[in-house]
């Protein structure tokens, strides 16, 4: 790979007419060293939390180990299925015992099969504190995040989800721990995230402020644009200009954030 057709990340996300756009990692973004490294790539582990729950009949698959079908909220990922194992007939039977709400004992007790201790914060349904263990993601990080930049990383959106906390990790929030009593808190801000992810730390504080203000600027015209457009246009073109404006700068911005725009 000729190095005049790298794309840089921040480059590339800027876009033409100065309008960021996130786009997926490209081949064109690797290096000719990390390219050439694709055969063997990294080895991740992932936990996605929703903590709604799900309709169990909804979510459960029928048929066989190897033969099966999906139920209706797995089924986008039926393209996959060939690489996927559901598993079904889990116990988190530790929200049973400990101290707390019992959503509290499964946000401790998902990742660490500990229960909840007696401690000082509200749980809506009793207090306790943090398990007194680490969770099984941070063991898998210490034998696969080897020599990475940063051995895990924990995402959120609108976390913590109970004001009641005043923003601090609480057993009602968290599900990742690094020892006895040692929550990782999640990372919200997404310029937080970028720049900790995706700039180094030799980056002036000068040009990183100065990105940020262009992208604010860049984000201002758009829904300058959108007010100006939503005026002019009937109910159900502005319920879909709504949700494309939704599609393309919630994940940027921030609901909040988006929401005292508009108004």
């Amino acid at each position: 790979m000729s190095p005049r057709w790298l794309l840089g990340r921040r480059t590339v996300l800027r876009g033409a007419a100065g309008i960021a756009i996130g786009l997926p990692f490209l081949d064109a973004m690797l290096s000719p060293k990390s390219a050439l490294a694709q055969g063997t790539p990294p080895r991740r582990f992932a936990v996605y939390f929703k903590p709604g729950g799900c309709v169990l009949p909804a979510w459960r698959s029928t048929g066989t180990e190897t033969n099966f079908t999906l139920g209706s909220t797995l089924a986008p990922l039926e393209p996959l299925k060939s690489k996927l194992l559901v598993l079904d007939g889990l116990d988190l039977s530790i929200t049973q015992i400990g101290n707390g709400h019992p959503h509290s004992k499964g946000m401790g007790g998902l990742l660490t099969g500990r229960e909840l201790p007696e401690g000082p914060y509200e749980t809506c349904g009793g207090t306790a504190g943090f398990p007194d263990g680490p969770s099984i993601d941070q063991g898998i990080a210490d034998r696969i995040g080897l020599g990475a930049k940063f051995k895990s990383v924990e995402l959120a959106v609108n976390w913590p989800t109970d004001r009641r906390d005043g923003g601090r990790a609480a057993p009602t929030n968290c599900i990742n721990y690094a020892g006895p009593h040692q929550p990782l808190p999640m990372s919200t801000d997404p310029w937080a995230v970028w720049d900790r992810l995706f700039h180094d730390a030799s980056t002036p504080a000068a040009e990183l402020a100065a990105e940020k203000t262009r992208s604010r600027s860049i984000l201002d015209t758009v829904l300058s644009g959108y007010r100006s457009l939503t005026g002019r246009v009937g109910v159900e073109d502005r319920r879909k200009l709504e949700q494309s404006l939704e599609w393309v700068l919630l994940p940027i911005v921030g609901r909040q954030w988006l929401w005292r725009q508009r108004s």
